[in-house]
């Protein structure tokens, strides 16, 4: 039974973290915002993503966290990278060349995996 964020809490004390792990297939990313096209089955039960054309791939999750989660991009596309902008509610992947960490490259394809709570914990961020 998963959880209305898509992913499974770990067990362990409360509250626990939740670890959400996705791919995202660049070519597929529709520029309408709101759209699960380029998610794998994981990522479209947890977020939706848009590409406004560019290199940069908007994902907004279903329900935000309480505080900024960690997310971890890793370029699946050779030479890809990019620069990551993170909020509660979700994240930007600019995406570039790895080479010269200057020059944009759009449809880069990502496996992402995202720590973050949904309630308040003794620490957070």
């Amino acid at each position: 039974m998963g959880s209305p964020l898509g992913g499974y809490p770990v067990t362990g004390a409360q509250p626990s973290p939740y670890i959400i792990n996705f791919r995202i297939d660049g070519s597929e990313v529709a520029s309408a915002a709101g759209t699960t096209d380029g998610l794998d089955v994981r990522g479209a039960e947890f977020c939706t993503i848009s590409d406004a054309g560019g290199n940069d791939q908007t994902v907004v999750f279903n329900r935000a966290f309480i505080s900024k989660p960690y997310v971890t991009p890793i370029a699946e596309t050779a030479n890809g990278a990019a620069t990551l902008t993170v909020t509660k509610t979700g994240f930007v992947l600019a995406g570039l060349e790895r080479d010269d960490n200057t020059t944009g490259l759009a449809n880069i394809d990502w496996n992402v995996t995202i720590i973050g709570y949904t309630e308040a914990t003794a620490v957070s961020n």
